[in-house]
């Protein structure tokens, strides 16, 4: 696990227990939800990502032509 994204669950993690009122031994359980908010989070950012990109082959000075109708 590379160190940026472990300490993003570490604080979320954190931000979880201390939300909940700093209870014992829950640790494992808000290190998981945190890393699964965080990998949702990612998810939704590619999938953001991917509607929202231009086509590669995209030129703005091209002109749409409207469909001939029969």
């Amino acid at each position: 696990m590379d160190n940026d994204r472990e300490e993003k669950i570490r604080m979320r993690a954190h931000e979880i227990w201390k939300s909940e009122g700093e209870p014992f031994g829950l640790d494992r359980e808000h290190w998981d939800r945190a890393r699964e908010e965080l990998e949702a989070a990612q998810k939704n950012a590619a999938s953001e990502e991917e509607a929202h990109a231009v086509p590669a082959a995209y030129d703005p000075k091209d002109k749409l032509v409207p469909a001939e109708e029969d």
